[in-house]
This record gives C-alpha cells, structure tokens and sequence, in this order.
C-alpha cells in the first residue's frame, strides 16, 4: 500500500484534518517510506474515538500547529488498527499522540493531550 491509501471509517473530524494539513493516511505497509522522505514530518497516532474522546482534539490541534509552523512538516495520520500495532516501536500507550521525525529519524512524542 502506498501514502495515498484511502482508510475506511475515518471520523468526519479526522477527515477534515486530512484535508487541511494534506495530510497522509498511513497503514503499517506504508508507513516506513513515508518516515524515510527527506525533510521532519509528525505522525499522528490515532484511537477510536468513542473509546478516548481525546481523539477528536487532535482534528483541531494538528491543524493549527501545521499552521503555526508555517507548514513545515509533513502529516501522517495512522488509523486506529495501525496505531495500536506501530505504538510499541516509539514507546507509548496513551493516545492520541504525535511524534516527530526528520529525515525518518526519531525526534521525540507526545503521548496523550495535555494542557
């Protein structure tokens, strides 16, 4: 499967962050040629929304961070299934979380909204 896939169900919210940060939907296939690109890139790792509201934050948060850095990075959104199977590689388990690559090389995560 290539960035382009197109993931079933996502949540309106979650589709409407897709298109403002053109963002990539990822699946584990995909994933690891999409981190190698050249440049930093965050990887958006997302949950069921009925089972962590907090979910649905992250269609309004990575939006305006894209924004606010002057869209700089590319987005990757990795569905539900993906992210449960591809958390342990960056070691987290509260979601939604973030993490931050340049050139496919690990920067650093958020794990779970905080104020």
């Amino acid at each position: 499967m290539n960035a382009d896939l197109v993931i079933d169900d996502l949540h309106p919210l979650l589709e409407r962050l897709v298109q403002q940060t053109d963002a990539a939907q990822l699946d584990g296939d995909a994933l690891d040629a999409w981190a190698a690109e050249p440049g930093v890139a965050m990887l958006v790792f997302c949950e069921e929304p009925d089972r962590y509201k907090e979910t649905l934050d992250i269609a309004v948060i990575v939006p305006e961070l894209h924004a606010t850095g002057g869209q700089r990075f590319r987005v990757g959104l990795l569905p539900p299934a993906a992210s449960r199977a591809i958390a342990p590689r960056y070691g987290f388990a509260r979601w939604p979380a973030f993490v931050m690559l340049r050139d496919g090389q690990y920067l650093g995560a958020v794990d779970g909204i905080r104020d």
